[in-house]
């Protein structure tokens, strides 16, 4: 049985209305062949127009600290799997999901959530391909989580203490540009990175 959307109508609902129709055309998501339900009417027309999450993209979650990145992006897999897809989550952050209660709370079936904590940026780079090739070849809904980009170092920052967030880029860049991420625009896939906003550096 499918949850009731958590606000239909309403002062709040009213003012992020009024929000979403100062968007101009240029920036309104096209070419969507499919959509994921996020399970609540504003957050569905805030992300996609009335319709959820827009399949095939790669969505950045960003926000201060505590501020419910990771809770979203649990959520948004919980929905995948209700619609008989999968959720795979990459942790990169220690202690970012505390346990499989966590995620029950926050509607992920556990016992079939995939998550994986990867050592180095270009091992979460390899899993993330091949989940994402999982969920083109099953051509069901798929959310793969991320969380979060900046603290995914890459092995020469682990292995030699080499800086560089050049390298890193480039190692995302590459990936997002090869075959198997650039193909998703047109699955069920959706790759939502978070990120932290950061005031000060260094």
């Amino acid at each position: 049985k499918r949850r009731a959307p958590v606000v239909e109508d309403g002062p709040l609902f009213d003012r992020l209305s009024a929000r979403l129709e100062k968007i101009s055309a240029a920036e309104q998501i096209t070419n969507v062949r499919f959509w994921l339900p996020s399970g609540s009417a504003v957050l569905d027309a805030i992300v996609g127009d009335g319709k959820g999450w827009p399949l095939g993209r790669l969505v950045e979650v960003y926000g201060k600290r505590s501020s419910g990145k990771t809770t979203l992006t649990c959520a948004t897999g919980g929905q995948a799997q209700k619609y008989g897809g999968f959720f795979v989550y990459l942790a990169t952050e220690p202690h970012v999901i505390s346990s499989k209660d966590w995620l029950e709370r926050n509607g992920v079936a556990s016992e079939y959530a995939l998550i994986y904590k990867p050592r180095t940026l270009e091992e979460c780079l390899e899993l993330m391909i091949e989940a994402a090739r999982m969920g083109m070849r099953e051509d069901v809904p798929t959310v793969i989580g991320w969380g979060s980009v900046a603290a995914s170092g890459h092995e020469k920052l682990i292995e030699d203490g080499e800086n560089g967030v050049a390298v890193a880029a480039k190692l995302i860049s590459q990936a997002f540009k090869g075959a198997v991420l650039r193909g998703i625009h047109n699955s069920k896939v959706l790759i939502l990175c978070e990120n932290q906003l950061r005031f000060a550096f260094g």
